[in-house]
């Protein structure tokens, strides 16, 4: 597997602001910020592990721009066609490839962003190692609407489950109905985020395909 090295990760992985998810909760005091905080940041990593987003060196995940490294040895190298870890997306204006530490010029590869597939020109050889370097993710201000609506969506459940047993599956009221609750791992494998939130972030190729 190819090693994805960042120098500078981002200090806040978060895809969606404070102030969003607050103003969906209805809530104006800063007393739970904190706790929201919290919420946010782990449901962004939720969210990251569940498209498949690739580690870096110390396993953190993220959809936000970051400078990377990425190592491929002349080994994995030989196949030809290289897949990329799967991160998006990649700024192909920042992207600079490199053969055993010699840069390879602009017009000799061939980069399928969508694919996730690097291709040299020519005889379809690398011949050695491979780095790859380039500014992966998005700004916080360009993420895109789908993986904030699943952030918000998921600290929303949070906040909704904060005040009753978070095992409790239903409640009915005799001569009143039946209330079904969301209490974590109805998605596909045992997610623990609802299925048609994934479905919502695979319908949007933000999630790796099978096998990657």
């Amino acid at each position: 597997m190819p090693k994805l090295i960042v120098a500078h990760a981002v200090t806040d992985r978060s895809l969606v602001d404070l102030s969003r998810v607050k103003s969906e909760l209805g809530i104006t005091g800063p007393e739970q910020d904190d706790l929201l905080r919290a919420w946010i940041q782990d449901d962004s990593d939720a969210v990251c592990e569940a498209c498949g987003v690739a580690p870096d060196q110390k396993g953190r995940r993220t959809f936000l721009a970051e400078a990377v490294s990425i190592s491929f040895s002349a080994a994995e190298a030989a196949s030809g066609a290289l897949v990329l870890p799967w991160r998006l997306p990649f700024d192909q204006e920042s992207l600079v490839v490199s053969i055993a530490g010699t840069d390879v010029v602009a017009g000799g590869y061939t980069m399928d962003a969508g694919a996730g597939l690097l291709t040299i020109d020519g005889f379809g050889r690398w011949g050695d190692a491979v780095t790859v370097t380039g500014t992966v993710g998005w700004e916080l201000q360009d993420v895109p609407a789908v993986l904030r609506n699943a952030v918000a969506r998921l600290a929303r459940l949070r906040w909704v489950t904060k005040r009753r047993d978070p095992t409790l599956k239903a409640k009915e009221v005799e001569g009143v109905g039946r209330e079904e609750y969301w209490i974590g791992g109805t998605g596909p494998n045992g997610s623990s985020i609802p299925a048609d939130v994934l479905r919502a972030l695979q319908d949007a190729g933000l999630a790796a395909p099978k096998g990657w």
